[in-house]
């Protein structure tokens, strides 16, 4: 098993379910310690309003959600309880052809934008291109 100074948490995609049974994507991940969190999903939904039923007011919320889209179907009023939305998915149009069309059907295609009172970021995964890897440091806000 792998060592790591802090945990580190996975949140799955849709290729994943592409190639066979996810769960067993799951279970490597968990074998070498890596917590998959997937919110006990029911498909490739999502319950923001349980998720935050555990949440303490006073420490950092921190959304890990594939699909930046995905804060549209989110209340206002769980937006509000959250600090920073991580989020992949759009591949920051590398993928696709119709850049300009993508971006415009697409509201967070890449990038950091105001969520409620917190931020959402979209890390641009490239295809046939070379990956980035975003080490994002959160400090307290002053």
């Amino acid at each position: 098993m792998l060592h790591y100074r802090h945990r580190i948490y996975y949140v799955s995609g849709n290729h994943e379910y592409y190639y066979g049974d996810a769960r067993k994507w799951f279970s490597e991940f968990g074998r070498h310690g890596i917590e998959v969190l997937n919110n006990k999903i029911d498909g490739h939904s999502m319950n923001l309003t349980e998720a935050m039923q555990n949440c303490s007011a006073k420490s950092s919320r921190i959304l890990l959600s594939h699909n930046p889209a995905s804060v549209l179907t989110f209340s206002a009023e769980d937006l509000e309880k959250v600090d920073v939305v991580l989020s992949g998915h759009t591949h920051a149009g590398q993928y696709y052809v119709l850049v300009p069309l993508i971006s415009w059907l697409l509201p967070y295609f890449h990038g950091l934008y105001d969520i409620g009172h917190g931020k959402l970021l979209g890390a641009p995964m490239k295809m046939l291109w070379m990956s980035e890897i975003w080490v994002v440091t959160l400090t307290k806000s002053t």
